[in-house]
């Protein structure tokens, strides 16, 4: 349980850093996508016990030991679309276990944790980080959304002087992306 556990993190982690890198890269370091993205992140770190919770245990399961040191399966009730009863997993933390280990915690994170129960269950805080992921992921998609909107537009402009050809359009590009028709040049050509 505890690789798949280390698999949500790694996943959790890569969508931040692709997002920051694509951001980068297409937006640049100070642009106002970039700084939208990083604030939304800041804002759901510094406001969300839970996100800011398993940002850090992400870098503990990779680094300092298996975060998960109990499961235990109980039998819920009866499911008729089942025909079975519904049984529910729970994957608890010893707070104590986490705090004691040789690991450095931020300050804050380490008064959150110190603030959990000695037992407490893994599962509502990788729901409410993921609530936190769809947040961030909103905020990048509304970051970007002007320029995607600029994009659409050249896109239906250039559809609609088509007129009555036949086929499905295509945008075509071309590496170096400053060759034009009619031009003798080697570049890689790419459609979409």
């Amino acid at each position: 349980m505890n690789g798949k556990l280390r698999n949500v993190f790694s996943e959790f982690r890569a969508f931040l850093d692709y997002t920051e890198t694509y951001l980068n890269t297409q937006y640049g370091k100070y642009s106002r996508e970039f700084k939208d993205f990083k604030a939304a992140c800041s804002k759901e770190y510094d406001s969300e016990v839970s996100y800011r919770f398993v940002y850090k245990l992400r870098s503990y399961a990779q680094h300092s030991g298996v975060p998960i040191n109990n499961m235990s399966i109980t039998s819920g009730d009866f499911d008729p679309a089942l025909g079975d009863y519904r049984n529910h997993l729970l994957l608890e933390i010893d707070r104590d276990r986490l705090l004691n280990a040789p690991f450095k915690w931020t300050t804050k994170v380490r008064q959150d944790i110190e603030g959990f129960p000695p037992r407490f269950e893994l599962g509502p805080h990788i729901v409410s980080m993921y609530m936190c992921l769809e947040r961030i992921n909103n905020a990048a998609v509304v970051a970007v959304l002007p320029v995607l909107k600029q994009y659409a537009e050249v896109v239906v402009n250039c559809v609609g002087d088509l007129g009555d050809e036949q086929g499905i359009p295509a945008l075509v590009y071309f590496d170096p992306p400053h060759a034009c028709v009619g031009d003798t040049v080697k570049a890689d050509m790419h459609l979409q």
